[in-house]
């Protein structure tokens, strides 16, 4: 079971805190790249991830298998 198929509606304009509460395992994803999913977990994905450089693209299609 993917992450889509526990919550089919997260999109990427959820917060990261939304999307580690959906699935854990993104928590080691999120470290990897710096992207705070506890204190400035109220973000969304979209914009955590132009604050690091990183496509939010990567994450929601790894995700939306």
């Amino acid at each position: 079971m993917t992450t889509m198929d526990r919550v089919p509606n997260l999109n990427p304009e959820q917060s990261v805190g939304a999307w580690v509460t959906a699935d854990y395992r993104l928590a080691a994803l999120f470290e990897r790249h710096g992207i705070d999913f506890c204190c400035g977990g109220d973000k969304p994905l979209t914009t955590a991830c132009a604050e690091h450089g990183v496509s939010p693209g990567p994450c929601w299609t790894r995700f939306a298998r």
